[in-house]
């Protein structure tokens, strides 16, 4: 339950209830029961006055759970669609979300270089002097006997952008599909 701000006394008038996996239908204020289960708590916000007026989904499991974990819209990840056996870019990549490691745990991004031979870093801020950079470095260092292929890193572009062109600016699916390409043809 949200706690009320700090010095206000108020509490906070909004309410976000994250489903993976799910449909309208399924909390039972709205299938009456029909789903085969009921969804107590939910209902009573409903019953009370409050009814889901807003939802977000993607197209698949991958990409709404993309969204799920990493709080990014699934085309910045590149994680919008499941991968299809026999398609023509198949990788069994290990992805390792930085923001659950605080502080850097360098260790286990060694971990991942070892047993892969291969990093590729991805980052919405600009190439250089971001942190990208300096973890690309300690990844060299560390991992250079590992390294089966250089580092490589997605990012933003080095030059001030327009608003209006965020999404070239950010790493999109074809850049990490260029960068995993080339990551793996060395």
């Amino acid at each position: 339950m949200a706690r009320p701000r700090a010095g206000t006394g108020k509490k906070p008038n909004i309410l976000i209830i994250w489903g993976d996996d799910i449909g309208w239908f399924n909390p039972s204020c709205y299938s009456s029961g029909i789903m085969g289960y009921q969804t107590p708590h939910i209902d009573r916000i409903a019953n009370e006055g409050a009814r889901f007026t807003d939802w977000y989904g993607q197209q698949s499991c991958t990409a709404g759970r993309a969204a799920f974990i990493t709080g990014q819209a699934p085309i910045r990840t590149g994680l919008t669609k499941v991968g299809l056996p026999g398609a023509k870019l198949g990788l069994d990549a290990e992805v390792i979300d930085l923001r659950t490691l605080v502080p850097l745990d360098i260790e286990t991004i060694e971990q991942s270089v070892e047993k892969t031979g291969r990093c590729l870093i991805a980052q919405e801020a600009p190439r250089t002097s971001g942190f990208a950079a300096e973890l690309s470095a300690l990844v060299q260092e560390r991992c250079f006997y590992h390294l089966e292929a250089p580092v490589e890193r997605v990012t933003g572009w080095d030059t001030p952008y327009p608003h209006a062109f965020e999404w070239s600016y950010f790493p999109g699916p074809k850049r990490m599909k260029k960068a995993l390409e080339k990551v793996m043809a060395d």
